[in-house]
Order: structure tokens, then C-alpha cells, then sequence
């Protein structure tokens, strides 16, 4: 049943989560890592900014440029009005390649500098322990599908848990149910 639950309001949730979020500062860390689905390695990039405040995801079966192009218009789109003054990567070229690309559409920020030093990216790093550690109890994934809805629901409460939303007390558990009951409006206690 809650499996359920998570497939039908992740999705709703973050739609109804991301306009309440705090603006990211203007310094980000975008990395991949791994999860399996149905038994195959698939590529989960994230970005974060330097406050580890998470920005967005993107699930890919590859880890090339035409997913890190795709990742970076995902993340330029949604944040339009708050692009970064510096993107901190790995190593991959596959970032490189993808700015590229994007300033030869003029779809990216004009100021927007990629800095790729593998050290400097220890804050995304870090943060991808606390969300893999959720997705380790999943035991892998049947589908595309059923990952990034259950990933969508786990980075939305991660991002809820980090205190992103200006009106949610972290320590006060309450104060996280009563918002979402906002969300949704829903009466009662």
C-alpha cells in the first residue's frame, strides 16, 4: 500500500513542493552516481547547491553527453531566474561537451562558468550517501517508471527534511505534516 501511495503523490508532491523552496545560491555541484534497474547500473544525476540545498535529478540509462545536455537544460529551465554564477563538476567530459553545446544554442546563462576539479565537488558527494541510503532499501527496481517516482518522493523529502521550505521547523515533526496537509488540503489533525 505505501509503495502505492509513493507511485501515485511523489510526483504531485513535487509539483506542489517546488514553488515554496527556498532560492539556491549561486554556486552548484552537479555529479552522477549509480542504482540498478531491473538488474542493469543506471545513472542518477543530481545537483546540489554549496549549502547542499538539492536543486533537481535526472535518471539516465547512459552516462554521456546527450544525458548531461539534457540534465543541465532540466536544471537551467527550472531555475531560470537564479542560474549559477559556477557549476563545480567531476572530471567527465561529458559536462564539458554539454556547456558547450549549450552555448552554441544560447540556452544557457551567459555568465555561467563549469569549474571541473574532482575536490571541489565533496558537498554533492556527501549527498548522495543520504539518498542512496534510501534507495538501498528499495533492493533495485523493476522499471524506469517506478525508479524516478520513487526517487522523486525521496528527494522531495530530503529536500523537505533539509529545511528548503522557509516555514517548515526541521525539528518540529508537526510542523512537516501540518505543511504537507496545507499542500493537499486536508482538514483535521
Amino acid at each position: 500500500t505505501t509503495l502505492r501511495w509513493v507511485f501515485r503523490f511523489s510526483n504531485e508532491l513535487k509539483h506542489k513542493v517546488r514553488p515554496h523552496l527556498r532560492k539556491n545560491l549561486t554556486s552548484w555541484s552537479l555529479d552522477e552516481t549509480y542504482i540498478k534497474v531491473k538488474g542493469k547500473w543506471t545513472y542518477l544525476y543530481r545537483a546540489v547547491d554549496r549549502e547542499s540545498k538539492a536543486i533537481d535529478f535526472y535518471l539516465s540509462r547512459k552516462r554521456d553527453s546527450k544525458a548531461a545536455l539534457s540534465f543541465f537544460k532540466r536544471i537551467i529551465r527550472l531555475n531560470s531566474t537564479q542560474c549559477p554564477h559556477v557549476i563545480n563538476a567531476d572530471k567527465n567530459p561529458a559536462y564539458t561537451h554539454a556547456k558547450q553545446k549549450l552555448e552554441q544554442e544560447n540556452k544557457g546563462p551567459k555568465k555561467c562558468k563549469l569549474r571541473q576539479n574532482k575536490y571541489l565537488n565533496n558537498i554533492i558527494e556527501q549527498d548522495h550517501r543520504t539518498v542512496k541510503w534510501k534507495m538501498n532499501h528499495a533492493m533495485g527496481y523493476h522499471t524506469m517508471w517506478h525508479a524516478h517516482t520513487t526517487i522523486t518522493g525521496v528527494e522531495t523529502m530530503h529536500m523537505l527534511r533539509k529545511g528548503q521550505v522557509p516555514f517548515y521547523n526541521k525539528k518540529n515533526a508537526q510542523s512537516l505534516r501540518d505543511f504537507i496537509h496545507r499542500l493537499f488540503d486536508i482538514t483535521g489533525s
